[in-house]
């Protein structure tokens, strides 16, 4: 009688299958490729010191690719199918792993600290330690709880064209020696059910609330009502050097994206969350932040991706960061997060308390659709916002849009709050209610943008904001329609956003920079067709060891 090993073909050296695929693991060596049969992988793997080199990676990959065709954002994700698809699967359903996860949290809450499912995140399909030059390709992870991928003090990993849906983590890493993760062409349906549950069902707090964050009496964890086992990431990061690169992605009904954290009090680091560049990514229905850099970050890219009903965009509470670059993102909403009234609102924005600037930060050429405030309180210092082209608006039948609503601030009122000329003591004080007005102090500036927000540009002046040159308040002529990359092209007769760009200088770490001329267009889209594009590259931008 054949052994089970054998009928699934086993006795091939670079073919496994969930019988095997552990035992074949521990065999590869640099260059080796192993390639994975369709069938449900249910038993966690461990890559244990597994270790290729620069010019001789080791493949993992299923032996069919995925059809690249499940990968574009305008068609729906596709089913997991074993008989096809090399699928890895706990097996256990959303619903069923739904209190495990809040009794989980709820220890944690009752242990004095708060409750995420971030300490068991190591717990995954696939946890690969100290390991190099690897590549994972075409692989799907379906109900992976709490995390599919897991990296520790990792080098030079490759996540290509592979499918996640379902899971409080896609993807996770941890060590400060952990550098140079590529994911690419990947797409994560965090809750795959009720089309946008996240969006518009369940309350944040339910996913994300604690007593610091919520009313009194109402941040305790309900272990039989909450939805812990969502406040999670597809890609998160804690304490790792950097060198990151996500690139192409889909990231659909989600709570978070993509989030690194640097540390807290005394475990915070400058050495790590550096050299992070996210390009050309979806981003849909993300119940709270898309872009999150905690504590300290330096030498981000964030350029040429797609967001779309975002409850917070970047969020920048940073104790310490520098040298950022956010261009050519084009962002438009449909409707408004939440079943109300709390955090429906949103910003694209979320700022800290204080901050540091070791470097520069630069938000340009960017194309929106807002329904939300830039920034509604906080600071960030060295900052500079210019040549963006913002819509305001336009589709108030989506909800949630108010045409007087402030750029700085939540409501009007709120914009005439203290002076550009208060003491330290006292712009802190304010800032709890609306943007900083120290902009001198900050090296703070907002100028050449064309933004159809009210009040407006005369008015801000007037209440304290140092407006620069070229700002104007008047809706950008897109030519529409406001939900597609194409609708944010000027029409032909503009005159506000073509030939009205300042030039600049972006100054980069060491002291080097990239030089800009004048007269190109306002927003994403230049006169040539093309997309906005710096006249050279990042020399450190996506590149290997």
């Amino acid at each position: 009688m054949a052994k089970s090993s054998d009928l699934c073909g086993c006795k091939k050296k670079h073919v496994a299958c969930p019988v095997c695929v552990q035992a074949k693991i521990r065999m590869l060596q640099p260059g080796d490729t192993l390639r994975l049969k369709a069938g449900q992988y249910s038993k966690p793997l461990t890559l244990d010191g597994l270790r290729g080199t620069g010019h001789l990676p080791i493949t993992i990959c299923a032996k069919k690719p995925l059809d690249a065709a499940g990968f574009d954002q305008a068609v729906a994700q596709p089913e997991p199918d074993p008989d096809t698809m090399c699928v890895f699967t706990s097996g256990v359903d959303a619903g069923d792993y739904r209190r495990t996860a809040n009794s989980i949290a709820r220890l944690k809450q009752d242990s004095g600290e708060f409750p995420g499912l971030y300490y068991i995140a190591d717990e995954a399909l696939i946890h690969l330690r100290d390991c190099q030059h690897i590549r994972l390709h075409d692989l799907y992870f379906d109900r992976c709880w709490p995390t599919a991928v897991y990296l520790d003090n990792c080098q030079d990993i490759e996540i290509h064209q592979s499918q996640f849906r379902h899971g409080t983590f896609a993807i996770g890493a941890s060590g400060q020696n952990t550098r140079h993760l590529f994911v690419n062409r990947c797409r994560w349906v965090q809750n795959p059910d009720n089309n946008g549950q996240h969006w518009k069902h369940v309350s944040w707090k339910q996913i994300h609330g604690h007593h610091d964050n919520t009313p009194p009496g109402q941040g305790a964890v309900n272990v039989d009502e909450d939805y812990r086992h969502f406040d999670g990431d597809f890609f998160c990061g804690w304490r790792i050097s950097g060198f990151v690169c996500i690139r192409n992605c889909v990231i659909e009904d989600a709570f978070n994206a993509i989030h690194l954290f640097a540390g807290e009090g005394d475990r915070f680091e400058s050495r790590i969350n550096r050299n992070v560049v996210i390009e050309g990514c979806t981003f849909r229905r993300i119940r709270d932040n898309a872009v999150e850099p905690e504590e300290g970050a330096w030498n981000w890219v964030v350029r040429n991706n797609r967001f779309i009903d975002v409850y917070r965009w970047f969020s920048l509470q940073m104790k310490r960061s520098g040298w950022f670059y956010v261009y050519g993102n084009i962002a438009w909403h449909t409707g408004f997060p939440g079943n109300g009234p709390a955090r429906v609102s949103g910003t694209v924005l979320k700022l800290g308390k204080q901050h540091k600037a070791d470097g520069p930060h630069y938000v340009f050429h960017n194309s929106w659709h807002l329904r939300e405030t830039i920034a509604t309180k906080g600071r960030l210092a060295d900052f500079h916002f210019f040549n963006n082209a913002i819509a305001y608006c336009l589709s108030p039948a989506t909800g949630q849009c108010q045409i007087d609503r402030p750029a700085f601030a939540k409501r009007v009122e709120q914009l005439s709050i203290g002076a550009a000329g208060d003491d330290e003591e006292t712009h802190l004080k304010n800032e709890a209610q609306r943007f900083t007005k120290a902009w001198r102090q900050l090296d703070i500036s907002f100028h050449d943008n064309v933004i159809g927000i009210g009040p407006g540009t005369d008015i801000l002046r007037a209440y304290g904001f140092a407006m620069g040159p070229g700002s104007k308040t008047a809706q950008p002529a897109f030519a529409g329609p406001l939900n597609t990359d194409q609708g944010f092209k000027p029409v032909e007769e503009d005159e506000v956003l073509r030939g009205r760009a300042s030039g600049f200088r972006l100054q980069m770490h060491f002291g080097t920079g990239i030089e800009v001329l004048r007269g190109g267009t306002i927003g994403v889209w230049q006169d040539n067709g093309e997309r906005f594009a710096l006249p050279q590259e990042f020399a450190w931008a996506g590149k290997r060891p």
